[in-house]
Parts: structure tokens; C-alpha cells; sequence
């Protein structure tokens, strides 16, 4: 019974400290891809305002919300605009060009 016990208390420490590690290696990918967007973002050649401008160009309406992501290596503002309508589109506009590289509209 006793063999049992330590070697439960044993994997259970052994877990602790992994799990540990792994926490403290999460934070410092999330604390890497920060500084990378804030990077990209302090680059970025398309301001929010003129990705704003851009999407409503395509669909005209109202700007929900507008975000800078790091998606696929590349650095694009997220829009979303809602139309009279009511639909919701969701573009992505580089920031480096203002080229709009997706436009989904949902349903």
C-alpha cells in the first residue's frame, strides 16, 4: 500500500512540474507573438483608419470592429462591417498593401 501511495505522490509531483514547465513555455510564445505583432503593427503601412475606409469600400455599412492579427506570417487588419441589410461581412485587408485578401459573408 505504501508503494502505491509514493509512487502516486511521485507522479503527481512529476506532473506538477511539467505541467509547470509547459505553462512557463506557453508564456513565452504568447509573450514572443506579442512582440511580434507589435512589430508588424508600429510597420504597418495601412492604418486602421485606411483599412476601415477599404472594407467599406467593398461593402458598404457600418464598421462593427476592427482588429491587427498575425495570420499566416502576414500582418492583415480583421473587419467587420455590418450592411443595411443586416448581414455581416468579416474582410481581411493587408497591411502592408490594402489589398483585401478575404471577404466572407455570414449568413
Amino acid at each position: 500500500m505504501k508503494k502505491a501511495t509514493k509512487i502516486i505522490v511521485a507522479l503527481a509531483l512529476t506532473g506538477g512540474i511539467a505541467a509547470s514547465v509547459i505553462a512557463d513555455q506557453n508564456d513565452r510564445k504568447q509573450s514572443e507573438d506579442a512582440k511580434v505583432t507589435t512589430s508588424a503593427l508600429a510597420e504597418a503601412r495601412v492604418s486602421y483608419q485606411q483599412a476601415a475606409q477599404i472594407a467599406l469600400a467593398q461593402v458598404p455599412g457600418k464598421v462593427l470592429s476592427l482588429e491587427f492579427e498575425q495570420e499566416d506570417d502576414r500582418p492583415i487588419w480583421e473587419v467587420k462591417v455590418l450592411t443595411a441589410a443586416g448581414v455581416e461581412h468579416e474582410l481581411k485587408v493587408s497591411s502592408e498593401s490594402g489589398e483585401v485578401l478575404e471577404h466572407e459573408e455570414d449568413d
